[in-house]
Formats: structure tokens, sequence, C-alpha cells
């Protein structure tokens, strides 16, 4: 087992929860700590999760939500009870290959200066892994342009204090993301295909459905670096007319979608 608490915000996910968590149960090693959020669902998600054979060696934590605050702050409330070394974030309608957890564990035991990590995502490879783990760094100027790993690639350790932004329901993975890099962190991420997202394509459904709530909260995010002085003025506007770009493209990309 290793020291980690997996944490799964959900808000009606009953046709994913199961993939989700029974995904977290096929790990070669398993987490010592896994963290329901239930974010106020009207389903019956929670009753699901609650049928699943989970084994006693895995404490298990619901938290129930009575309003729904967003995926903000249903991470944020799972976070703060998590008691393991390190936190593990999956959405509930995404799943994870067998060796995930111990791949990215062992790799940040092994390198105890670096506080946050990723990798990639897609069809999760065969069990023959790679013996040496590659790994692409990334700094700030890295990710202005472009959020570089999906949250339920990422792995911190406990001792971090940031959160996510209770405010924010869109683009709130991005803005923490850029918060941890210019306060000095680098982020390490591992080229293998460890997660699977079942989403559909982007702007089809889901909260990436919501065009422009994305594009502003990408924005926001870009936003607060230059409050805190971590980015200038002229760095924020080539920035923000590139996220305007992107939209712009998105737009027109489901427009196209809907007409083919």
């Amino acid at each position: 087992m290793l020291s980690v608490s997996v944490v799964i915000p959900t808000h009606n996910s009953s046709t994913t929860i199961e993939r989700a968590v029974n995904s977290v149960l096929a790990q070669d090693l398993l987490p010592t700590e896994l963290v329901i959020v239930d974010d106020c669902s009207t389903d019956n998600t929670v009753e699901l999760v609650r049928t699943i054979a989970i084994p006693d060696s895995i404490d298990v934590k619901v938290v129930r939500l009575d309003t729904n605050l967003g995926p903000s702050a249903a991470r944020n409330a799972g976070w703060n009870v998590a008691g393991g070394e390190f936190i593990a974030f999956l959405d509930s309608d995404d799943s994870w290959h067998p060796m995930k957890l111990e791949v990215q564990t062992r790799w940040m035991i092994n390198n105890p200066k670096v506080r946050f990590t990723g990798h990639l995502t897609g069809d999760t490879p065969g069990s023959d892994l790679p013996e040496r783990t590659p790994i692409r760094w990334f700094r700030l100027t890295n990710f202005l342009f472009r959020n570089r790993v999906s949250t339920p690639t990422v792995m911190v350790r406990r001792e971090v204090s940031s959160r996510f932004d209770p405010q924010l329901w869109f683009a709130e993975d991005y803005e923490l993301w850029l918060r941890l890099l210019s306060g000095g962190e680098s982020m390490a991420r591992i080229e293998l295909p460890l997660a699977q997202l079942h989403k559909a394509d982007f702007g089809v459904s889901g909260l990436s459905s919501n065009l422009y709530p994305m594009y502003r909260g990408e924005l926001r995010a870009i936003s607060n670096l230059k409050s805190l002085g971590h980015i200038s003025t002229v760095t924020l506007a080539l920035v923000s007319m590139w996220m305007t770009f992107k939209f712009a493209l998105r737009v027109l990309r489901t427009r196209l979608r809907k007409f083919a």
C-alpha cells in the first residue's frame, strides 16, 4: 500500500462513479485512503459507492456537501480531510491505469523536492511500462499559453498549503497550477498515459462545454498572476490575446461540428 489519499469529487455521477472507484481498487499498489466528496447530488451516486466492495485496508471517507458548491470547493473539502502523504485527484467520470499510483508515487518518493506532478492522458498502455520513468519538466512560462496537465493526473504532497479557488467553477485547476508555479514550484510530468478521460470532446458536454465561462476562467487565472506581480502587463496582454484567439477557434469548431 501507498500513503496516498485519492480524492474524487462527484455530482450526479451514478453512471460513471463505479468505473472511477474500480480503477482505484485495481491499482497494483493500493492507496491508504479513498475520499469521496458528494457535491449535493440528487441521484443515487453515494448509494452506489456504498455498494462497492472496498478492502478493509483502505480507509473510506464520504464527505457530503449540503449545497452544490462546484469542483473547487468539492476538491478542497476532500483535500482538507485527507490524511495521506500524497494527494491524488480523480474525476468521477475518468479512470486510471493500474500502475498509475505506483509509478507516480515512487517517482515522487525518489524526488522529494518535487511537490506536484502530473502525467499524460489517453488510451492507457498495457502492463509493460518502461523501466525508466520518462519525465518532462515545466515552469510557469510553459503554462502561460496552455494548461499542460489534467486534474485526474495530478498528485501533490500533503504539505502543499494552496487550494483550488472556491470562487472558480471553470479553469479552476489551471488557476491553481499557475499559482503553484508562480510561487517557485516546478512541475514534473510523467510522459506516460496513466489516465483515461472518458469525457466528450471539448465543447460537447460537461463543464468544458461552457466555452465562454471556461474562457473567462482562463483569463481570470492569468489576471491573478498579474495582480500577484508574477507577470508583466505586456505578458498579460499577449497571453490574453492568445486565449481570445483560442476561444474563437473553439466556438468555430463547435458550430462546424453541429452542421457536420
